[in-house]
């Protein structure tokens, strides 16, 4: 069915092509947003090294460890764990905290 309803409606706006074509999906750019806008977050915030010793859940080592992986030059898919940590940590700090 591929969302007719949609194409449908915009048939005489859009290309042709744009009809014909496969489906491709896209990569969040999780590594880009660590790395950039959302570093101070990460750093001074929901990972930062007093929290994760008082909150008690984390292994500080481990964290820290986690987080110079990110910032290396081959920080492999590390964002992935890191981002999957400050979604737990936002909703530790929005609801227990």
């Amino acid at each position: 069915m591929r969302k007719r309803i949609l194409q449908d409606t915009f048939r005489d706006v859009l290309p042709a092509e744009l009809y014909n074509r496969p489906k491709h999906g896209f990569e969040v750019p999780l590594l880009k947003w660590l790395r950039g806008e959302l570093r101070d977050l990460l750093e001074n915030d929901l990972l930062q090294d007093d929290f994760i010793r008082e909150q008690n859940i984390f292994n500080p080592e481990e964290i820290k460890r986690l987080k110079t992986k990110l910032f290396s030059a081959n920080p492999e898919d590390i964002h992935a764990r890191i981002w999957g940590l400050l979604v737990f940590q936002y909703w530790w700090k929005k609801y227990f905290v």
